[in-house]
């Protein structure tokens, strides 16, 4: 597997071109080439989950991936080398995740910034494209060596800041703040590393969001084809008992609309679908 493209600085559109006659902001998801591996399911789902953002949030991840190469990392990369999702498109299909469960929880929040949230999930894990490679020799994922001294989390705080530099995003400095705490929170801190913990409403419900689909994962890797102990891992730190599968008879359809909060930082996203047989959400 080779990343390199030849021209580097490829891209999907030109400056200032995208945003449409229309006013739509092109949904980046649909531009996943099928040379790239991604299933249809997945691209699907990962369409149709960002078509819920306010086109003014859609712009900004759009300008962070405006390098074609550096989306085809993102949506090509695994998202851990030994823990999570850990293989090929591993990071696109928990990111994917990340937005379905942020979209899940944001229903029964109107009083929160539902499309921060949206787009924090979709950014969270962002700069995971350029902390892994393939490596031939070894036919294994390996990490980088920006992804050994510098890490996502502050890769992504430059890639944003030169994409909100460049497109007139039209967002407010107080929502851009918000944005950078939701990249760079992280949850029991020391003081002294600089880092900031949680401070934000959304900032928890994107935690819970990665969380879950995190967990998730993992039990899926330790589970056994019958109830009882699976194997080890080191991220559960334990043998995880596994129940058996059932589903719940005829669940309740869910339509949604998210109310308009009195608070001038709140953002709304309409959203009316149900869930399928396997958990999924259907729009």
């Amino acid at each position: 597997m080779n990343f390199n493209i030849k021209n580097q600085s490829q891209t999907f559109f030109k400056h200032n071109q995208s945003i449409t006659a229309s006013n739509n902001v092109i949904n980046i998801f649909t531009q996943i080439h099928p040379s790239w591996g991604v299933s249809t399911q997945l691209k699907n789902r990962a369409v149709t989950a960002f078509a819920c953002l306010d086109i003014r949030y859609r712009q900004v991840f759009n300008e962070v991936f405006r390098e074609k190469v550096r989306f085809k990392k993102f949506c090509t990369v695994p998202s851990s080398l030994n823990g999570h999702h850990n293989f090929k498109h591993g990071n696109l299909q928990h990111t994917v995740e990340v937005a379905e469960h942020a979209i899940d929880l944001v229903k029964k929040l109107p009083n929160v910034d539902a499309n921060l949230v949206l787009l924090a999930a979709f950014l969270h894990d962002a700069a995971k494209a350029e902390e892994y490679y393939y490596f031939d020799k070894a036919e294994s994922w390996c990490m980088t060596r920006q992804g050994k001294l510098i890490g996502h989390k502050m890769v992504i705080v430059q890639w944003l800041s030169v994409a909100l530099a460049t497109v007139p995003h039209q967002l407010s400095r107080a929502t851009v703040e918000a944005l950078m705490h939701l990249m760079t929170s992280v949850q029991n801190v020391p003081a002294w590393t600089g880092l900031r913990q949680p401070k934000m409403q959304e900032a928890f419900i994107l935690s819970t969001a990665d969380n879950l689909s995190v967990k998730n994962d993992l039990f899926d890797q330790t589970r056994t084809k019958e109830f009882g102990y699976g194997a080890f891992h080191a991220h559960l730190k334990c043998h995880p008992y596994h129940t058996t599968t059932t589903r719940l008879v005829n669940p309740p359809k869910l339509t949604v609309v998210a109310k308009q909060s009195s608070q001038p930082k709140t953002s709304s996203i309409k959203l009316s679908y149900k869930r399928n047989a396997n958990g999924r959400i259907v729009f």
